[in-house]
């Protein structure tokens, strides 16, 4: 069985990207961190000590798992939890059963936490540069449009960005 340090082994900078959990023998949870609040919106004082079960979507459904767990080591798949104002949550789950320095088996559980889109190579640099480029940029669609436009153009036209967008030159 492997012998683990639970959620001290997530750095700061992982738990805005992994929500981890651990659960005792008997489904209870006993650790629960910051990425985990995230993704399902409950603070840690309303779910430690509680039945991890509580947190699926539909626990008297069909879906077992946590029970077929029990003559397992690990599992991984994807559960349906319900998030805490009230929305089911698909979510792929990846379950290692351990043993922690105090002797105690439990399961530490893990997914991943949703992250907007990465942007594309290279398009940070360009936001970046029309943004601080030192002469008056807009983008136009093709109807003519703005779309975007900045900072040197807002002052040009005294208006915000978002307050041209849609906006055609007239």
């Amino acid at each position: 069985m492997v012998r683990f340090h639970c959620l001290e082994q997530l750095a700061p900078a992982d738990e805005a990207y992994a929500a981890a959990a651990t659960l005792s023998r008997r489904g209870v949870i006993t650790r629960w961190s910051e990425g985990a609040e995230q993704l399902l919106g409950y603070r840690q004082e309303e779910v430690l000590g509680r039945p991890a079960v509580g947190l699926l979507a539909n626990p008297a459904g069909e879906d077992r798992r946590p029970q077929s767990l029990i003559s397992r080591h690990s599992w991984s798949g994807t559960v349906v939890l319900q998030h805490r104002d009230g929305h089911p949550l698909e979510v792929g789950l990846l379950a290692h059963q351990g043993v922690t320095d105090g002797d105690v088996v439990e399961w530490f559980l893990m997914a991943a936490v949703p992250q907007e889109p990465s942007p594309r190579p290279g398009e940070g640099m360009t936001v970046r540069g029309f943004d601080q480029a030192p002469c008056v940029l807009a983008i136009f669609d093709t109807q003519l449009r703005l779309v975007r436009a900045n900072v040197d153009m807002e002052t040009a036209v005294a208006m915000k960005d978002d307050q041209m967008r849609g906006m055609r030159p007239p």
